[in-house]
């Protein structure tokens, strides 16, 4: 008979995905995420298996809790084109600049990806669930008449979303919030 689970799996989610997002995959060690989630390696591995699947379950985590929220937040907002302008800035206006840690999905696709199909399908899945809520959108717009007939939904919520991954790589490489305030403007000037 197996051990009674004695914590909180969503709990350890969370500060696993926070060691995770700062330090990257391959330079999170055991030890890194037994001190943040204050488990035993036996603990973890019993409970998630490796730390590759304790990292997929730490990206699903991430794509239900974080990338969810906002999509869903973009999808309550009234007004299509404000709540898409909305998603961006919020990435980054309300954060200190040492808090621009970017999208973890993208620094999980720059790192890992290309290395491991499991987690390439893990990050493809969440950065189509950004792209399909821009589309939405942008066909809402559309309806409305905010956004021009003759624009492709599907290509421009596409380019919205290239324009937000790499956002993210820009504020964590830069810091700058300026920086990234003036590429959120350039990215809305092809909905307007």
């Amino acid at each position: 008979m197996g051990r009674h689970q004695e914590f909180d799996a969503d709990e350890v989610l969370e500060a696993a995905m926070w060691v995770f997002w700062e330090k990257g995959y391959r330079a999170t060690s055991m030890v890194d995420l037994e001190a943040a989630t204050g488990l035993q390696p036996g603990s973890i591995y019993n409970a998630f298996g490796s730390k590759k699947d304790l990292f997929l379950s730490v990206l699903d985590f991430y794509r239900e809790q974080v990338v969810g929220q906002r999509v869903w937040v973009l999808l309550q907002t009234a007004d299509p084109l404000e709540a898409i302008e909305a998603f961006f800035r919020t990435a980054y206006e309300d954060l200190e600049p040492e808090q621009l840690a970017g999208c973890l999905l993208t620094n999980s696709a720059t790192e890992m990806a290309k290395a491991d199909k499991d987690i390439q399908a893990c990050v493809a899945a969440g950065v189509i669930q950004i792209e399909t809520a821009f589309q939405e959108r942008l066909i809402e717009a559309q309806a409305a008449g905010e956004l021009s007939p003759d624009k492709d939904p599907a290509l421009l919520a596409a380019h919205l979303n290239a324009c937000f991954q790499g956002f993210g790589v820009v504020g964590r490489l830069t810091r700058d919030k300026a920086r990234l305030g003036a590429i959120c403007d350039a990215a809305m000037l092809c909905l307007r």
